[in-house]
């Protein structure tokens, strides 16, 4: 009975010895499977972290390429436009001299003119005819002197109407200077003008200041002439008035075969305007014209 026993209490160890080691075997593969399983999530993660990484420097990589790329194509872009602005400044500026010189002839060429008409009236004795050359000189002289703004003018597009008109009126004031007391007003506003506008303005002024001196104060001792340009609404207004005699109350601006008057009208509509002439206490002249 006691090996009975004996044997029994030995197999009972063995089998309870198996069962526990089987049990630590169990638990030791187990703790190992855990550490494998963590070792491969944190290599799963390290993966994940070297890929972005690896896609965040493609992606700079990338960018910066487009940047450099951009970069290159602006400094290139601006190297030309550079470039053509140079050649555009260089040609505006060739042009300019070009222009200047034109200016120049014209106005050399139109003074040649007013010297042969001054050489043809030495040889007249026609009074009416010496008075037609005169007029026309002083067309001429209107003419020539815009053409001498331009030329000395850095702005060769505008004229400044104070500067050109007064030009205008102080050659006229010392051309008929008589021995009545004629005085001379200016109220003309330093406004912008296109030479397309300078040149009909300025002969317009001419022919109106020009037939008040002659007509306006034969039966006067003293006069007055006032010469107004202003702007309003987008619109020029010039007015020619003078305190003489006026206008014969049979002459009607439509009907007169002035040359002067017709004159004036013509360059009324080639400035697009219109002119309106009336008698207050002397001739009343106002052309209103659009700006260009």
């Amino acid at each position: 009975y006691k090996q009975y026993i004996a044997m029994r209490d030995s197999a009972f160890n063995q089998e309870t010895t198996a069962k526990l080691n089987e049990l630590q075997t169990r638990f030791e593969t187990a703790q190992k499977e855990q550490q494998i399983e963590k070792q491969r999530a944190e290599i799963s993660r390290k993966n994940v972290l070297v890929y972005a990484a690896a896609a965040i420097a493609v992606l700079l990589l990338g960018l910066g390429a487009v940047v450099y790329n951009r970069y290159r194509l602006k400094n290139k872009a601006n190297v030309l436009l550079a470039a053509a602005n140079a050649e555009i400044r260089q040609s505006v500026t060739e042009k300019e001299i070009l222009l200047q010189e034109i200016h120049h002839r014209v106005k050399n060429n139109l003074q040649l003119v007013s010297s042969l008409l001054t050489w043809q009236s030495g040889q007249i004795t026609d009074e009416r005819m010496l008075t037609l050359i005169e007029e026309n000189k002083s067309r001429i002289r209107s003419m020539a002197q815009i053409h001498e703004y331009l030329y000395r003018s850095e702005n060769l597009s505008h004229v400044n109407a104070q500067a050109y008109l007064n030009g205008v009126l102080d050659s006229l004031y010392q051309s008929y200077q008589t021995a009545k007391p004629i005085e001379l007003c200016k109220e003309i506003q330093p406004l912008a003008l296109v030479a397309d506008q300078a040149i009909p303005l300025g002969l317009i002024v001419n022919e109106l200041v020009s037939n008040a001196f002659k007509y306006a104060f034969t039966d006067r001792t003293e006069g007055k002439i006032q010469v107004g340009f202003e702007e309003h609404d987008r619109q020029y207004r010039l007015c020619v008035t003078d305190n003489g005699t006026g206008l014969p109350d049979s002459v009607e601006e439509k009907k007169t075969s002035s040359l002067g008057l017709s004159l004036v009208r013509m360059l009324a509509r080639q400035l697009g305007g219109t002119l309106t002439v009336e008698n207050r206490a002397g001739a009343h002249f106002s052309i209103v014209f659009p700006q260009s």
